[in-house]
C-alpha cells in the first residue's frame, strides 16, 4: 500500500525531529532545521503539520499506534484484566527512549502545552482500557482512566531514572495493585453506604 503523501512527509518529519531532538528539543527550531534538511526549506514542515505542538501529537499519536499493533498479538480474554493493563503499560514504555520522553515532558511543563499532556494521556489510557475490554460508560468510564493515567504517569517517571525492564515490571504491578485496592475500598464504602443509609 502507497502511504499519502502527506502522510509520508509527516512520518519522514518526526523521524528526522526525533533524531536531532536532543539538540533542539520540541521547538520551533527543530522543526525549522528539519524542514531545511529534507526540503531545502526553512516553512515547509511548519506547513504540514501547522505547529510544533502538532507535532508533538503526532509524535504520540504513533506511540500509541505502534503500542496498540503490538498488543494485537495478545488475546486480552486470556489475560485477567490487571494482566492486560501491565503488558499495555508495558509494552508502550519499550517503545520509548528517554531522551524523547525528557524531552516531552519539558515541553508538557509550558502551561500552553499542557492542554495536549492531559489529552494525551487520556487517550493512551483510553486505549489501554478498551484492549482490557472495558466498556463502561458511566462514571467508572473517568474514574478508571483516571487511576490508569496516575499508574502511566508514575511509571514514566521511574523510568527515567530506572531503565531496568525487571524493575520496570515490578514498579508497574505494584502499582496495579494499589490501585486495584482503592478500586475495592470505594467500592465498599458504597456498598455500606446503599445498605445503611440507601444512598
Amino acid at each position: 500500500m502507497v502511504m499519502p503523501e502527506n502522510n509520508k512527509n509527516k512520518s519522514e518529519i518526526l523521524k528526522l525531529s526525533l533524531k536531532k531532538l536532543r539538540l533542539h528539543g520540541w521547538s520551533d527550531e527543530l522543526l525549522e532545521e528539519v524542514s531545511y534538511e529534507l526540503y531545502k526549506d526553512h516553512h515547509k514542515a511548519e506547513i504540514i503539520f501547522g505547529s510544533v505542538k502538532n507535532l508533538v501529537d503526532y509524535y504520540l499519536q504513533d506511540i500509541d499506534n505502534k503500542m496498540l499493533e503490538k498488543l494485537k498479538k495478545l488475546d486480552p480474554k486470556k489475560l485477567k484484566i490487571r494482566e492486560c493493563i501491565k503488558q499495555a503499560i508495558l509494552i508502550r514504555i519499550n517503545l520509548l527512549k528517554q531522551d524523547h520522553v525528557k524531552e516531552t515532558l519539558k515541553f508538557f511543563a509550558n502551561p500552553l502545552n499542557a492542554d495536549l499532556g492531559l489529552s494525551s494521556l487520556m487517550r493512551t489510557c483510553d486505549h489501554i482500557w478498551h484492549f482490557a475490554g472495558d466498556k463502561s460508560t458511566d462514571f467508572n468510564y473517568y474514574t478508571k482512566r483516571i487511576l490508569l493515567s496516575g499508574v502511566y504517569s508514575s511509571t514514566l517517571l521511574y523510568y527515567l531514572k530506572e531503565p531496568d525492564p525487571k524493575k520496570i515490571e515490578e514498579f508497574v504491578a505494584d502499582r496495579i495493585d494499589n490501585v486495584l485496592t482503592i478500586g475495592k475500598f470505594k467500592q465498599n464504602v458504597n456498598e455500606f453506604l446503599t445498605d445503611k443509609f440507601n444512598c
